[in-house]
């Protein structure tokens, strides 16, 4: 009688089945942050479609890499869709078996790796989250992967069985959206600004660290 009272009610309009699960099975807020950084994705697509459409031409000095930049930058929009449908593909990775591929990651990694050694040392500095409209956008996708991440983390803390591939798409994905954040302000001509931390100056070893930022 008891368990029937602390079963939750189940409305027959119910947004998703998994909803009522109870606080510590951390499935249903993974496949919901999941969902959402996918909708993020493809939020970032569209708006840096419309603006490369709108492009305007440069004001300030061209830096080292624009044109690189630019170049990479072309491709984003189609990237952006595809890393949001897979996105999709790691959504039930914790209630199913995981399905992204090997060949996958390797792709996320190889377009990763284009991208940072066209930022070269800009990638390894603390920045703040402003600047071009698509820079900060890519910055909240950004932590919105950071949250998928931690929700990985804190399932397997709970018992749960963690498909390391989710682990290694996800990391690298918050790599690609800092990376692209940096892109996208070298493209149109908008300086970074460096932001250097009150609780965590850094030294000589922070500046050797991969993207500290992501």
């Amino acid at each position: 009688m008891k368990d029937q009272e602390n079963r939750p009610y189940r409305s027959r309009w119910e947004a998703y089945p998994f909803l009522p699960e109870a606080a510590e099975d951390l499935r249903c807020d993974y496949e919901i942050a999941s969902d959402r950084l996918a909708g993020s994705l493809g939020w970032l697509a569209a708006l840096l479609r419309r603006c490369l459409v709108g492009r305007q031409p440069l004001t300030v000095a061209v830096e080292p890499g624009t044109a690189a930049a630019c170049q990479w930058l072309a491709a984003a929009p189609a990237d952006l869709e595809t890393l949001s449908e897979l996105c999709y593909h790691a959504n039930a990775g914790l209630r199913t078996p995981c399905r992204l591929t090997e060949e996958e990651i390797a792709w996320l990694d190889e377009i990763t790796l284009a991208a940072e050694n066209i930022l070269g040392e800009r990638q390894k500095q603390f920045v703040v989250t402003v600047g071009h409209e698509a820079a900060t956008a890519a910055h909240i996708v950004r932590c919105d992967t950071k949250q998928v991440l931690r929700l990985l983390y804190r399932a397997h803390h709970a018992g749960s069985t963690v498909d390391p591939r989710l682990i290694d798409f996800f990391s690298r994905l918050a790599a690609y959206i800092f990376a692209l954040s940096l892109l996208v302000n070298l493209s149109f001509g908008v300086p970074e600004r460096r932001f250097v931390s009150r609780n965590y100056p850094q030294t000589e070893a922070d500046s050797r660290r991969d993207v500290p930022s992501s």
